[in-house]
């Protein structure tokens, strides 16, 4: 079972490396404001929200950005010596995988990129399963939830 789950989770890794590397410039009308985190302001891509099935379990799958506003967060991160262009950093993208029921995430893909949205830095990837234990995280899942639910409707609406 766990290499079934290890297999979603590859899957999902390769998506979201395409949907990171490549950013839709368009995608601008497709983010959605989710509040403030502690070092910036969080987005959702409502374009990258997903489910994927595993074993009979549902994973909701969605991208969401983190723009920096926190100036010393910043100082602290652009002075580390192991990053590349460090000081072009303006936030993060990560590629946050929930459980169905919304009680449990984790990140299968994080990365830092600059003010054209290129890719600086590959944090790399945390597949532990982790409690949802923030606000920002809780909200992420709900507009996340309700972004599927609007993109089924849509669908529904052109079913002949």
């Amino acid at each position: 079972m766990k290499e079934y789950f290890l297999i979603a989770i590859c899957i999902i890794v390769v998506i979201g490396i395409i949907y990171m590397v490549y950013p839709n410039k368009t995608a601008e009308a497709n983010k959605l404001e989710i509040g403030s985190s502690d070092y910036g302001q969080m987005y959702i891509d409502t374009d990258t929200v997903t489910t994927v099935k595993k074993d009979e379990q549902y994973f909701l799958v969605v991208n969401a950005e983190e723009y920096y506003t926190d100036e010393k967060f910043l100082e602290k991160l652009r002075a580390k010596e192991n990053i590349k262009d460090a000081d072009k950093i303006v936030g993060a993208t990560y590629l946050y995988m929930f459980t169905n029921d919304g009680k449990y995430y984790c990140t299968p893909q994080t990365y830092l990129f600059d003010k054209d949205e290129n890719v600086c830095v590959d944090l790399g990837s945390d597949l532990e399963l982790k409690v949802v234990d923030s606000e920002v995280l809780f909200n992420i899942y709900t507009k996340a939830l309700d972004a599927l639910s609007q993109k089924q409707q849509t669908r529904n609406m052109f079913k002949f």
